[in-house]
C-alpha cells in the first residue's frame, strides 16, 4: 500500500525545480485530483491496465492522512481555490451575501471577514470600502492570502491569523462582520460591531450532500444531533442581536466528470467525520471508497453532469 502525503510531494517538487523545468508523475486515475490539488497540471495521457499488466500483486493508490485537529486539517488545504474543478450550479434561493454586503456598505465602512481562507472571496467579491481586516486561524491559509494580495491592486485589505473563538479585534469598531463557512462566537462579534452594525453569516448545514453522506455513513455534521444553522441562530439571538433572520439556501451542483467530483471531496470535509458542535480531534483526511462513489454517480448522473445537492444557510443580524 502506497501512502502518499503532501509533504512528500512538496519536497519532491522543490528538489526537482532546482534541476529541471517540469516534473512528470505516474499514478492511477483516482489520484489525479490529488496531484491537481498539489499544483500539477492536467494529465497528458493514460496507459490502460498499466498496473494490471506489469504487477503480479494488487497495487492500491490512495490518500489517508491523520490530522491531529481541525486547525491542522485546514493547514493541509492552504486555500479555497476551486477554479480547476469543472461544475455548474443552479441556485434556488434568492440570498447572496456579497449583494447584501454591497447594499449595506460604503466608502467609509470598516469590514471584518472571518474565515477568509486564502482571501479568494475577499479579493474578488468584496466592495471598495475604507478598511477590510480578513482573518483565518490557519497560518497556511493566511500565507496564501498574502501571496494572493501581492498579485492584486488592493491596498485596503489586511490579512492576519486569528482564532474566531478568541478574537483580538477592537470593540465597537466594525460596521460589518462577514463570517463564511466558519465557526463563530456571537458575543465576541457583537462586541466588535458598532451600534447598528451588521452581521452576515453563511454556513454549510447538516443536510448538505445528505444522500452522499448516507451512502458513505459519515460526513460533515453527519452525527450531530442539532444542525449548526439552528445553533448559530440561537447563539446570535442570545448575544443580543436584533432583526435576526435565518434563510435556508438550496443549490444544485453538477460536476462534469468523476474526477471533478473527487477533487471536491478531497478538498473539503464533506465526507470527513467532522462535527460542527464538538472539538474535532484526530480528523482523518478521507480515503474515498471508489465503489461507493461509483454507485452514487450511477444514481445521480444526467446530461447536466453528476448531481450534488447542497444545503447552506444564511443569517443576517443587527447590533
Amino acid at each position: 500500500m502506497h501512502q502518499i502525503k503532501k509533504p512528500i510531494i512538496s519536497t519532491m517538487k522543490m528538489d526537482i525545480k532546482k534541476k529541471y523545468k517540469r516534473m512528470i508523475v505516474g499514478t492511477t486515475e483516482n489520484m489525479i485530483p490529488f496531484y491537481v490539488l498539489n499544483g500539477f497540471t492536467k494529465y497528458h495521457h493514460t496507459v490502460k491496465n498499466f498496473f494490471v499488466d506489469n504487477y503480479d500483486e494488487e497495487v492500491w493508490d490512495g490518500l489517508k492522512i491523520m490530522i491531529n485537529n481541525e486547525h491542522d486539517f485546514y493547514n493541509e488545504i492552504k486555500n479555497w481555490d476551486f477554479s480547476y474543478i469543472n461544475y455548474i450550479k443552479e441556485n434556488f434561493t434568492r440570498w447572496d451575501m456579497y449583494e447584501i454586503l454591497r447594499n449595506n456598505s460604503n466608502s467609509e465602512s470598516r469590514v471584518l471577514d472571518l474565515g477568509t481562507g486564502g482571501g479568494e472571496k475577499v479579493l474578488k467579491y468584496f466592495p471598495e470600502v475604507k478598511e477590510i481586516i480578513a482573518t483565518d486561524f490557519s497560518e497556511e491559509m493566511i500565507k496564501t492570502a498574502n501571496e494572493n494580495l501581492k498579485n492584486s491592486d488592493k491596498n485596503n485589505i489586511t490579512f492576519r491569523q486569528m482564532d474566531n473563538l478568541n478574537m483580538n479585534t477592537p470593540d465597537n469598531y466594525f460596521d460589518i462582520v462577514v463570517a463564511r463557512h466558519t465557526c463563530i462566537d456571537a458575543e465576541q462579534i457583537y462586541k466588535a460591531l458598532k451600534t447598528n452594525g451588521l452581521l452576515i453569516l453563511r454556513g454549510v448545514d447538516k443536510l448538505d450532500c445528505w444522500e452522499l453522506k448516507r451512502l458513505f455513513g459519515k460526513g460533515q455534521a453527519y452525527k450531530d444531533s442539532k444542525p449548526i444553522s439552528l445553533i448559530d441562530y440561537e447563539n446570535i439571538l442570545d448575544a443580543g442581536f436584533k432583526d435576526v433572520e435565518l434563510v435556508p439556501i438550496h443549490i444544485r451542483e453538477y460536476y462534469k466528470t468523476k474526477n471533478d467530483l473527487l477533487a471536491l471531496l478531497l478538498k473539503t470535509p464533506i465526507l470527513a467525520d467532522f462535527s460542527e458542535t464538538q472539538d474535532n480531534k484526530n480528523l482523518e483526511k478521507e480515503e474515498i471508497d471508489l465503489n461507493k462513489l461509483d454507485e452514487y454517480i450511477k444514481r445521480n448522473s444526467s446530461e447536466k453532469g453528476i448531481l450534488l445537492i447542497r444545503r447552506y444557510y444564511g443569517i443576517t443580524a443587527r447590533k
